[in-house]
């Protein structure tokens, strides 16, 4: 476990353990936050599964479908909730910076477990819901931890989980008790990931 005094944790989103045959490239150990590969005092908790997919395989819309209600599943079971907790308490972060399904992870701790050490939580591209209950989060952290939301409207993931779920998640607009940031998606061909590598989350990651 590495001490830093700004320590930040990751945590990865939907889909960042695929890998796919016609790229031929391995899982990052970064799980896609490319932008952070040289920033000290980082760590990655690591929840989903690793999955390599054929060249028909990532054409199938599908097989995505099929991911997305798997990982959906993994981040709504109370077992990998304490997992993250457990880890958070190990490590006791500064700053905790989550993506997409990740978010939705992040915010079932929140809402069942105090974290007030934290002082910075950032959703990127999230896939939660801003309910009534989900509103909770902020019973368990210090009111001077800060919240920001990295959003984008055209995410085609989060396009897509909006058509599955019938209402709109987090990532795709703005919400009245966060920081808003507006990053657009262009520097990845997966857009739903392209602010994982943006200097500007980095910056906002490491600003006080």
């Amino acid at each position: 476990m590495s001490q830093h005094k700004n320590k930040i944790i990751l945590i990865p989103g939907y889909g960042t353990g695929v890998t796919r045959s016609i790229f031929k490239k391995e899982v990052s150990k970064l799980r896609g936050f490319e932008i952070f590969s040289k920033t000290a005092g980082v760590e990655v908790f690591e929840w989903g599964r690793d999955y390599n997919y054929s060249f028909l395989q990532s054409l199938n819309p599908l097989v995505a479908i099929k991911l997305y209600f798997q990982e959906k599943k993994m981040v709504l079971d109370p077992g990998m909730q304490e997992k993250l907790y457990q880890y958070l308490q190990l490590h006791k972060p500064q700053t905790i910076v989550a993506h997409s399904q990740g978010t939705v992870l992040l915010t079932e701790v929140l809402k069942n477990y105090p974290l007030p050490y934290i002082k910075k939580i950032i959703f990127v591209q999230s896939d939660l819901r801003m309910n009534n209950e989900n509103q909770d989060i902020l019973k368990n952290i210090s009111s001077h931890t800060k919240l920001l939301n990295v959003h984008c409207f055209w995410d085609q993931a989060l396009l897509s989980s909006l058509l599955l779920n019938q209402s709109v998640p987090l990532g795709l607009k703005k919400d009245k008790i966060f920081q808003n940031h507006f990053i657009p998606l262009w520097r990845t061909f997966n857009l739903h990931e392209s602010s994982l590598n943006d200097p500007r989350l980095l910056a906002l990651s490491l600003a006080k």
